[in-house]
């Protein structure tokens, strides 16, 4: 009988090694899946994080890309409109010169008329004389 007893107590044992053995091995399976699932968390928020940052950092440089654009752009509008305005004084100016009737806007280019008048005059003159 003590016989029967030492196997079955050796059975026992065994399946105590084994349940022991097998509750370790699970609660070890167990675990490295939780710190793996902890880990990816961890590593998915730090690239959110990231990618916000580096998100935020290009919308600042193409936001100040777009001011320094607009602010060239609108320094170039202005030249262009400096330009137009000078373009359209002249025609205003020979428009006016091309009237029978001068008015003080343009004096000088009257007063340059009546010269080449007086000129052409003289020439004429000088031309009958020979």
């Amino acid at each position: 009988m003590n016989e029967k007893k030492k196997k079955r107590n050796k059975w026992i044992s065994f399946i105590a090694f084994i349940m022991f053995w097998s509750l370790l091995i699970s609660g070890g399976v167990f675990g490295s899946k939780m710190y793996i699932e902890h880990l990816k968390q961890q590593i998915v928020t730090d690239l959110s994080n990231q990618m916000k940052d580096q998100l935020s950092n290009v919308q600042t440089d193409v936001e100040g890309q777009i001011n320094d654009m607009e602010s060239n752009i609108l320094i170039d509008i202005e030249s262009l409109q400096e330009q137009i305005n000078s373009f359209n004084e002249l025609l205003n100016f020979t428009k006016d010169s091309t009237n029978d009737q001068t008015d003080n806007s343009n004096q000088l280019y009257s007063q340059l008329l009546q010269l080449g008048d007086r000129l052409n005059e003289l020439q004429q003159e000088l031309d009958l004389i020979k």
